[in-house]
Parts: structure tokens; sequence; C-alpha cells
């Protein structure tokens, strides 16, 4: 995806028949397009840091107590001239927490609006105004040429008065880098581009999760633009939300380890679980590279398992680092998955891990062991005494006896009842 710099955002933004401002959270104009400029009689210049209270009657300050509005105001052209009747939208942006600001959408009512044709080139208006999803028509400059009647039962929109809007005010801030970045590759790409979803911002100042597809028929001279169908997908990501939340539930409390890498390699979250099994604090682990808990020695392998390029299912047997650097044997099992809400978008990997400690210390354990030591190993396992061990080995009970010490001494277990459960561990039957 193309990366949106400045000279983009100024590309669209000036583009927009409609007068678009934005203000600080403490109502400071910080842009304005060169449509506002028009509108108000303006030089940008002289707008930026000026209160847009100043712009409107004295009871705009009331408007901006709240999350938005949709109307006709008088504005004051030239500054301090008198009002003219304007139809203004404005929106509230921001996340929770974060300081937000104001973005504000102008046209002048003593304008014409662009007329709204029957037919748009080769446009088959009388066809898209009976579908279900909204269709919009995008002209070179990113402006709307057509919009078909669905737009209005999607977001609210009058068709005619979207005519020659950008409407980047519509896109939630949150994804509005994404979508310029989106939008500029689809403008480069002719033909049909991949689904991209986004929020827009209802007339009435709600947001709708919509996903878009995009179709570059700019060279076609039917129609000459980017045919864009919107549909409304929010049962879809309720459905995801409430399967997110039950995944959150199942992630924090798993007697397993459970992990989510990014794209690029670090940990977006760890459970509780698999930080106390590396000893380590899940708040300091997340934003930190995954392979760091890797062996160095397993570091080659384990790259090229935690970032598999298909889903998979198989799991890899390593050796990761507590946080006091001894090592600890571990089965990780990875997979991708679709990037949680509020992550980067795309794909994620995600990791369950089990402590395959002890049992990987009992095989190396059992490695060591004669084959002697075998036998009574499987004898203890039965519950034989050390006269019975003898007897049955013809042995003499002092060797038994000494036997038996150094099957528990190499297994790392503290007596003859462990020895039997380390043994079952190991699939080893009396």
């Amino acid at each position: 995806m193309r990366l949106p710099g400045p000279e983009l955002y100024r590309a669209f933004l000036d583009n927009d028949r409609s007068g678009i401002l934005f203000a600080a959270a403490d109502g400071a104009l910080v842009e304005a397009n060169a449509a506002a400029c028009r509108v108000l009689s303006v030089e940008r210049e002289e707008l930026i840091g000026r209160p847009v209270h100043d712009l409107f009657p004295p009871g705009f300050r009331d408007v901006l107590e709240g999350d938005s509005f949709r109307g006709e105001l008088p504005v004051r052209r030239g500054g301090d001239g008198d009002g003219v009747p304007t139809a203004v939208t404005l929106a509230r942006y921001g996340e929770p927490g974060a300081p937000g600001g104001f973005v504000v959408a102008l046209r002048a009512l003593d304008e014409p609006p662009p007329a709204l044709g029957s037919e748009q080139g080769g446009i088959d208006t009388w066809l898209t105004d009976l579908a279900a999803d909204a269709v919009v028509v995008f002209d070179e400059g990113g402006a709307i040429k057509y919009a078909n009647r669905s737009l209005e039962t999607l977001l609210g929109y009058e068709p005619g008065e979207m005519i020659g809007v950008v409407a980047l005010h519509v896109v939630h801030p949150s994804d509005l880098q994404r979508m310029v970045g989106e939008f500029a590759e689809a403008w480069e790409t002719p033909g049909v581009g991949r689904p991209i979803a986004f929020r827009a911002r209802h007339s009435d100042g709600h947001y709708v999760h919509c996903e878009t597809t995009t179709n570059n028929l700019l060279d076609d001279p039917r129609v000459g633009g980017v045919v864009v169908v919107f549909r409304d997908v929010g049962e879809r990501v309720a459905e995801l939300r409430s399967t997110t939340e039950r995944f959150n539930v199942a992630f924090e409390r798993s007697g397993v380890g459970m992990g989510e890498i990014a794209a690029h390699g670090t940990w977006l979250r760890v459970n509780p679980r698999l930080a106390e099994m590396l000893g380590r604090d899940a708040s300091t682990m997340s934003g930190q590279p995954a392979l760091d808990v890797v062996h160095p020695e397993d570091r080659p392998a384990a790259q090229a398992h935690l970032r598999p390029t298909e889903h998979t299912e198989h799991q890899i047997e390593q050796r990761w680092l507590r946080a006091d650097g001894t090592p600890v044997w571990v089965a990780v099992a990875a997979g991708r998955a679709e990037a949680p809400p509020g992550a980067e978008p795309g794909e994620v990997t995600v990791v369950v891990v089990d402590d395959i400690d002890q049992r990987r210390r009992g095989e190396a354990a059992l490695a060591t062991l004669t084959a002697r030591e075998l036998e009574v190993l499987e004898l203890v396992a039965a519950g034989a005494t050390n006269r019975a061990i003898a007897e049955q080995l013809v042995l003499s009970p002092r060797t038994a006896k000494f036997h038996v010490e150094n099957v528990i001494r190499k297994l790392g277990v503290p007596g003859r009842r462990e020895v039997a459960d380390r043994a079952a561990e190991l699939g080893i039957s009396p």
C-alpha cells in the first residue's frame, strides 16, 4: 500500500469543491482547503490559528459543545462581513482520551450546486439507482461525479449534495491516513482493487462500518472515473467483536501460554500463563521483539515458524529463555490470523506455547540410563521393592539399591514415588 504524504492530503483536500476546515480541540483552525478560503473570501494564512467560532454567529460556541451539527448558518465572509447563508456540517473527531478536534464542511447556498444529471457518461444511472449498495464514481482528482440513491440510505447524504466533494471529512480520523493511501493506490492501478474497510460518518454524526470495492475505469471513455461500491458491514463487525470478546476471555484464562506477534515481529500481547512460564511481566513484553525470548541456537528455526507465510497447524519444540536467562523447553504452534481491533491492519501470528521442559529433561535423563538401570526403572515404576528387584534381576540387595539410587539421581526426582510418575510421563509402562 502506498503511504500517504502531505502532498497527497493536499491534492485530495484542494480538489474538494466543498470548503473543509480542521480545528483543534480548543477551536483554533489548523487547516483549510482552497474551497473554504473561497467560501469565506479569506486567504488560508489568515485562517490558520484563528478561532473557528469567529466565522459563525455567537451561538456557534454551543454547537462546538456537541459531537456533530448539520444545518444552515450565516458565515462571515471576508472575516467580519455580513453573514452569508451556508450549509454547514460539523463533526468532532478523536479517540477516547485524546485531544481530538473538529472538521467543518462548508457550502455557500448562494452558489448553485453542481448538477446531478440523469446520466454521467456511460454510467447507467437508472440501474445503479436500483442497487442496494451505494455506488459512487470519483473523477481523476478524487471528487464525486456521481452517486446513486443508496448513498442516502447508507450515510444520510443526498446524492446531489455530494457532487464535487472529495468527502475526506466523512472518513473517521483514525482511518484517514490509511484511506488516503489506499485510494491513491486505487487511482494509479487500473481495474478492480482489493476490498477496503473503514468507518464513514453518517449525516447524523454516528459512524458506519463500511467496506468498499474499487474499479479504476479512468481510461474507459464511457465512465472516466473510479467506481466505488460501498456496503454496510456493521453486523459483520458486531459479530467479529463478539467473537473477539470470547477469544479474549479464553486468551487471558488459558492454562497454556498464548501470544500475538505483529507482522514486523514484535509482541502485540501475551497472556498471563506465557508470561509466568518465562518469568516475565506481560505488559513489558508488549512491543518487544518476539525472537528475543528464543534461545540463540533455536532462532533460525523460530524465525521461519513464528512468521508463517500460510496458515499452519504444525508445531516445533524449542528452547525459550526465562527472564533470568535460563532456558525452558516449549512446544510452539503458530498460525496466521487477522489483526485484532486497534492494531495495525493486516495479519498477525498467533502462537500457542506449552511448557514441555520437564518432559524434555526427563527424556535427556532417560538417555543416560544404562540397560540395567532401564530394567530397574520399569520395576520401580511397577512398585517393586529393592528386595523384589534383586530377586527378579538376580542381584544382591546392595546392588539393587545402588541401581535404584542411580535412577532417582539421573531422573532428578526426590524419591521412588516420583520415579513412577516420571516413567508414566515418558511413556514407560510397568
